[in-house]
């Protein structure tokens, strides 16, 4: 049985956002501690803010049914919701107030939150009953961004982070101390 050429193409630009998708939250997690000394702030503040963009998926995903009603089309939703959150990644760096950064983070949250949503139900629309392979390809996708991000993110890093109790160290950018 041939596979029909539009769901197929549709569903590798599909894998590919996914892909990116992770590839971003996956680059998100290793450079949040150079963040940190930008903003000059604690581990747990920087965690907080982490938390913010968490909670920004969760209400995003939620919000997708809402967004479905006012946009379109999925092509336009993914690709509006895409456009404002790699916007607001790219900009991470001149976030200098801590508030707008944890803001930015939930928006970032949101609108990934509502893209993966989106994606999700387009790959359930496209294959309907038969969607299972595509659904587990789509969630390779996105484990192969979160093992490629940081590989991509490590040549960038700060070589010497200071852990919670003041000690430095190396191991490729970051030294946990484990203390027994």
């Amino acid at each position: 049985m041939a596979l029909p050429r539009r769901a197929l193409v549709t569903s590798l630009v599909i894998y590919y956002i996914f892909l990116q998708l992770a590839l971003r939250f996956g680059l998100i997690g290793p450079t949040m501690l150079d963040l940190k000394d930008n903003l000059g702030i604690s581990y747990a503040a920087m965690s907080n803010a982490f938390s913010a963009m968490c909670i920004g998926i969760c209400t995003g995903a939620l919000s997708t049914g809402a967004l479905s009603r006012v946009v379109p089309s999925r092509e336009l939703s993914a690709f509006i919701l895409l456009l404002i959150s790699a916007s607001l990644v790219s900009s991470y760096t001149y976030w200098l107030d801590y508030r707008h950064f944890v803001g930015a983070n939930f928006a970032v949250g949101v609108t990934t939150g509502a893209a993966i949503a989106t994606c999700e139900a387009w790959i359930l629309k496209l294959w309907g009953k038969d969607c299972g392979p595509w659904m587990q390809a789509l969630q390779f996708f996105r484990g192969l961004g979160y093992i490629i991000g940081p590989v991509l993110a490590d040549p960038f890093l700060s070589l010497e982070v200071e852990d919670r109790d003041g000690e430095g160290g190396k191991l490729g950018n970051l030294l946990i101390s484990l203390k027994t």
